[in-house]
């Protein structure tokens, strides 16, 4: 077997082709190779130890990295793309790593691929269900369930626009909007009901 593809079942193992030192694994795993030591001392090979980026911050942008060393400079990488490159190649000018369905806490190779921003923040987002709209956008002043609720009383003629806007402290022009379809998706019926 080759030095340089180790391969065990589900798991395989190549060595990174810009930081030799180091082998990727297609589950999203990085251990260090046996090296020589600035001192000549042999140090043997070691799985790195994988931490969140970004979790400092409090933000949900985090992502999986790890510590390499690299021409006796230090770096953090995230591992998502050491196992791209490592697996697919280079990154391809103006592309970033998109996380599939398994999000972006799944670094295996099977979720992973080179794409775009537009396709991150597009098709990506809406698949994943991290698109901020509804109660998830930051602007929010409705919950869902109570958009719900303001097209089901409209709907039933108990109450009139003017009665809503007051009673959930918004514009008129907000609930009309609402009752109209144009802020949030309209309910969709229960089974057995009229639409």
């Amino acid at each position: 077997m080759s030095d340089n593809l180790m391969t065990t079942q589900t798991e395989e193992w190549r060595q990174h082709l810009v930081y030799e030192n180091y082998d990727v694994s297609s589950r999203g795993r990085v251990r260090q190779r046996e090296y020589i030591d600035a001192g000549g001392h042999r140090r043997k090979a070691k799985m790195k130890a994988i931490s969140l980026l970004g979790s400092e911050s409090g933000c949900d942008n985090r992502y999986f990295a790890t510590g390499i060393t690299h021409k006796g400079r230090s770096r953090r990488m995230k591992v998502a793309t050491l196992v791209l490159e490592t697996f697919v190649g280079p990154r391809p000018d103006g592309q970033i790593v998109l996380h599939g369905p398994g999000g972006q806490f799944d670094d295996r190779l099977e979720n992973l691929c080179w794409g775009t921003y537009s396709q991150n923040n597009g098709v990506d987002k809406e698949r994943d269900g991290t698109v901020a709209r509804g109660e998830r956008h930051g602007n929010s002043k409705l919950t869902d369930a109570q958009c719900n609720e303001i097209v089901s009383r409209y709907a039933a003629g108990d109450v009139v626009y003017r009665e809503l806007a007051a009673e959930y402290s918004v514009s008129i022009t907000h609930i009309s909007h609402i009752g109209l379809g144009k802020r949030r998706q309209r309910p969709t019926p229960a089974a057995g009901t009229a639409a």
